[in-house]
């Protein structure tokens, strides 16, 4: 029986130990995002935006994780696309609106 309790209290301190483990990494890492602002011969004076969503720490997280960046990274391609589509097809409105104009004179 106390094998158990030995074994259940050794898991038990194996994750209290990831979780002080993983709170440090989310201090070290608001530090790091806030150093700018502490650092007089840096060029940005700005912090870097904290985390939006929490390190996964599972492999379904991290899968999870990974799905939602490659559909931001989707749609941010797609804007860029749409954005150049507009740009390029104004350039070809103006320039016809031009040819038109030079045409009737």
């Amino acid at each position: 029986m106390t094998k158990y309790y030995r074994e259940a209290e050794e898991i038990k301190k194996e994750r209290r130990n990831s979780e002080l483990w993983l709170q440090a990494a989310y201090i070290y890492e608001a530090l790091l995002d806030a150093s700018p602002v502490f650092n007089p011969l840096s060029k940005k004076n700005k912090p870097f935006p904290f985390r939006s969503e929490p390190i996964p720490i599972t492999a379904s997280g991290s899968k999870q994780s990974d799905e939602r960046k490659k559909k931001q990274r989707l749609e941010n391609g797609k804007e860029a696309m749409r954005a150049m589509m507009a740009a390029i097809n104004d350039r070809f409105k103006k320039k016809k609106e031009g040819g038109e104009a030079n045409n009737g004179s």
